[in-house]
């Protein structure tokens, strides 16, 4: 019988590489389509496409290197192709583990999407607010003229997500790390 724990491990890293190639590909797709938009829309001031294409290549980013670090795991230590797993009984620590590695997925989901919103953060599109004058309503009057939106960091949402990506990194780290120990001292039982 297969070690339940190796299992866990194998679904582990099987997933966060699968939530890697999703992220890339669906980003991939986002800042196509509004670089796209972007080129055809033929207007230089509207700043909302460079804002969401910066998310879209952090985002490609991310999910690159989710895919690769844990892909690699995943090929380092055998876990691709048939007879991958080692046929033992030791599963003491089953339901530790499946804590661990739980609290690693949700601890490097908040960290990934965190990286993502700062760097967002650093491309906020800021909106003029013109308030409409009874000039306007008057057909033939002249336009006034409005000036052009900008991009600026939003400090609130960079502070909000460097604390989350804090949080998460710590949370992934620590659950990690426990994960790390666990295994070694299982494979030292053998």
């Amino acid at each position: 019988m297969y070690s339940k724990t190796e299992v866990l491990r194998s679904i582990y890293l099987y997933l966060v590489s699968l939530v890697g190639v999703i992220m890339l590909i669906f980003s991939f797709i986002a800042a196509s389509q509004h670089s796209i938009s972007f080129v055809f829309r033929g207007s230089g001031k509207d700043l909302y496409f460079v804002s969401e294409v910066a998310r879209d290549i952090a985002a490609i980013l991310a999910g690159l290197l989710l895919f690769l670090s844990h892909w690699n795991i995943i090929k380092k230590e055998g876990r691709f192709g048939p007879g991958t797993l080692s046929k033992t009984q030791n599963d003491v620590n089953f339901w530790g583990n499946l804590f661990f590695y739980i609290v690693s997925f949700i601890g490097l989901m908040i960290f990934v999407f965190s990286f993502i919103t700062i760097i967002g953060s650093f491309f906020s599109v800021n909106y003029v607010d013109v308030p409409i004058t009874p000039n306007q309503k008057i057909p033939g009057a002249p336009k006034p003229n409005i000036p052009d939106s900008y991009l600026s960091v939003n400090v609130k949402s960079l502070l909000q997500s460097v604390m989350s990506f804090v949080v998460g990194f710590v949370v992934w780290l620590f659950s990690w790390g426990t994960l790390q120990k666990l295994r070694t001292s299982e494979l030292k039982n053998l």
